[in-house]
């Protein structure tokens, strides 16, 4: 199979037909299935011109395909047209302390495919032998979901530590993962964008999309248990930092014991919630990981806590999505690198996809 024909030039309004594409494409992703008379009324666009625009989308990259008829309101029963969600494939990736996790989705982020499994803490003799284990792990849960490696189109990956802007991992207390190029390294493994984060970064925008977070703009997603980390967003955008270092309080609480009795809240612990609530005034804290999910109690223990320092303590909850905050999260965010190279091909640009053989 080859890849996928893309638009030539166009004649005439170039600008405006593929702007128009890209309309035609995004009203259909976030409402469809749709006729092509529902499209003309949404885009105020003529018929004639839906009609030839869909076909191109249908026929050149294949972004919309038809599927079946609809409701008949007096006349033939219309053809309805949805995205073609299963044009390319992303895959989100959780570095977890004791597992690797991934999953596989289509292009609206629906998982079509898991893996995970476990693996030894590393350490500076074999940081390579675990970024292979990253890989093969990725490779595996794509074979396993029966999907072209070629039509993949975007990662996000869930990290130890801190990452940068140019995705080299950073995390000191983590043997071997000091300076690492993960972003690199899988892109040129892959050869696909890819996104490196924290781990409570991912999560903070898992629980946006998916979790306890929708429709809030301003909270902070803190992860307690073998690795420590805050994730901040603020007016509905994840907030890293001018080093994308925001949210590092690791260091502020070596105190808290990988495994607390129920009844315990380490004293660094709710000063650090506190002081964090104090900065950001957030509307919400959410609060995950292992030790949270070990100990439920403990979130309501910590909400009293922080209520003896913090004037107006707001809500502080359990994350709704569990051990799979990260990988929500990191779905997300490559269904966004995703994202831009679909709607570039809806305009016309060449696909992305790799070459496959006949």
């Amino acid at each position: 199979m080859s890849t996928p024909p893309y638009f030539g030039p166009d004649s005439g309004a170039v600008g405006t037909r593929r702007l128009n594409r890209q309309r035609i494409l995004d009203v259909v992703r976030r409402l469809g299935p749709l006729s092509r008379a529902d499209l003309s009324k949404r885009t105020q666009l003529s018929p004639p011109t839906i009609s030839a625009l869909v076909e191109e989308l249908m026929h050149g990259p294949g972004l919309l395909r038809e599927i079946g008829v609809g409701a008949s309101s007096g006349g033939r029963p219309p053809i309805m047209l949805e995205f073609n969600a299963d044009y390319g494939t992303i895959v989100g990736i959780d570095i977890a302390p004791r597992e690797i996790r991934v999953a596989l989705a289509d292009l609206q982020g629906q998982i079509v495919g898991r893996h995970q499994e476990p693996h030894a803490p590393p350490d500076s003799a074999n940081i390579d032998s675990e970024i292979n284990q990253v890989t093969a792990a990725i490779e595996t849960t794509i074979a396993q979901a029966g999907r072209d490696p070629k039509r993949v189109l975007g990662m996000a990956v869930g990290a130890p530590g801190l990452a940068d802007v140019s995705g080299r991992v950073h995390a000191a207390f983590v043997p071997g993962w000091s300076d690492v190029p993960l972003g690199d390294l899988l892109t040129a493994h892959f050869a696909v964008p890819v996104l490196v984060d924290s781990h409570a970064n991912l999560a903070a925008i898992g629980e946006r999309w998916q979790g306890a977070a929708q429709g809030i703009a301003d909270f902070v997603f803190i992860t307690l248990g073998e690795r420590v980390g805050a994730g901040i967003v603020i007016a509905g955008r994840l907030h890293r930092g001018h080093q994308w270092q925001a949210g590092d309080i690791s260091g502020l609480m070596l105190d808290v014991p990988a495994q607390p009795a129920a009844h315990d809240v380490p004293s660094t612990l709710h000063r650090v919630v506190a002081s964090v609530i104090t900065l950001v005034d957030p509307a919400l804290v959410i609060c995950g990981g292992s030790l949270i999910a070990g100990h439920p109690e403990f979130v309501d223990r910590l909400r009293t806590a922080v209520a003896a320092i913090v004037r107006r303590v707001p809500a502080i909850e359990r994350s709704a999505l569990g051990e799979d905050a990260t990988l929500i999260g990191a779905i997300h965010a490559a269904k966004e690198l995703a994202d831009a190279q679909v709607f570039a091909v809806a305009g016309g640009a060449r696909s992305t996809l790799r070459a496959e053989s006949a």
